[in-house]
Formats: structure tokens, C-alpha cells, sequence
């Protein structure tokens, strides 16, 4: 029989302690540069209130934030130059309520 070797447990405590030191400086760090934000703590309690036990919720408007910032970051980088327009023929541009005409 083969014995499969088994990791001790104060192995891997001391391999994760400064990984996880610096974790929780980082994120105190970050806790306290958003806290300096002016509008922080009413987005801060909103997401406490309105967030405690429903974590979909959360994740849905993170995603819906970060696509309303990007939609607004393509829009403000688009090139005016390359003729985003419709382009009409002349029947179109003659009239323009053309569509609204019925054919008798």
C-alpha cells in the first residue's frame, strides 16, 4: 500500500499570513481613499440597505454601471470624421414625411 501524504495545516497558515496581510492593508487602503469621495457613504448606505441579502442584485447593476460607462466612453471617443450617417438618395431627402403618403 502507498501512503499519500497529507499537508499540515501550519504549513499552509504561515504560507497564506502575509498574502493575506497585505490583502487587508490593501483593502483598508481602498476603504479609505472611497470614504474621501465626496457621495461615498450615501452609495455606501444604499448598497447596505438595499443589497443585504440578495447578492444577484448587486452583481446586475455592477454589470448595468459598467456597461452605462462604457456606452458613454465609446460614445464621447468616436471618430466624427468616419460619416456615421444614413446615407439617402434623393427620392428620401425630397421628402421626408415620404413614407407617410398613401398609394391610391
Amino acid at each position: 500500500m502507498s501512503s499519500i501524504p497529507v499537508a499540515s495545516t501550519a504549513n499552509t497558515t504561515t504560507t497564506f499570513e502575509p498574502v493575506l496581510a497585505l490583502l487587508t492593508l490593501t483593502l483598508a487602503q481602498v476603504e479609505r481613499i472611497f470614504y474621501k469621495v465626496p457621495g461615498s457613504a450615501v452609495l455606501a448606505r444604499y448598497v447596505r440597505s438595499s443589497h443585504q441579502n440578495d447578492p444577484g442584485r448587486t452583481v446586475l447593476e455592477l454589470i448595468l454601471i459598467a456597461f452605462a460607462v462604457r456606452t458613454l466612453m465609446q460614445s464621447r471617443s468616436r471618430d466624427k470624421s468616419q460619416g456615421q450617417m444614413i446615407k439617402f438618395n434623393e427620392k428620401v431627402n425630397g421628402s421626408p414625411f415620404l413614407f407617410l403618403r398613401r398609394n391610391h
